[in-house]
């Protein structure tokens, strides 16, 4: 984690310390960390909701996460994000959301739904684990 950069370690918010190797592991696997302030500044202007829970989980303590609804973390092995991703699953779990946690392997950042012509048997599989996660609540 850079320490040059009080905004942000990631495009998930706002910097705090707590190590994520994947952010170094994995960065320029198609997600390039040097845009990450560029585009936390586009999802959250200004800074204006920084500590806020709501949006950069990130910044959520196990009492944030309470009452929420079920989850599905699907963290790819070679996305920067990745460690988050865990992280956060690892909290909504600590914090009793139930949530599912799936790393899947050999893809980074969104690669299966980037590269759907390429791994189309990736992509269908991301296509059915999101359908059958939605059918499974109503």
């Amino acid at each position: 984690m850079s320490t040059r950069s009080a905004r942000t370690s990631s495009a998930t918010g706002p910097t705090r310390r707590r190590s994520f190797p994947s952010l170094q592991e994995n960065d320029r696997y198609w997600l390039n960390r040097s845009l990450f302030p560029l585009l936390a500044e586009v999802y959250d202007p200004g800074s204006a909701n920084a500590a806020d829970a709501t949006c950069w989980p990130y910044r959520a303590k196990a009492e944030d996460l309470q009452g929420l609804p079920p989850h599905v973390i699907s963290c790819n092995e070679l996305d920067p994000l990745r460690d988050e991703g865990l992280a956060y699953h690892r909290l909504l779990l600590a914090a009793g959301v139930s949530s599912v946690g799936k790393i899947n392997l050999g893809l980074c950042h969104v690669g299966e739904i980037l590269f759907r012509a390429a791994m189309p048997d990736v992509y269908a599989e991301a296509v059915r684990d999101v359908t059958g996660f939605a059918r499974s609540l109503a």
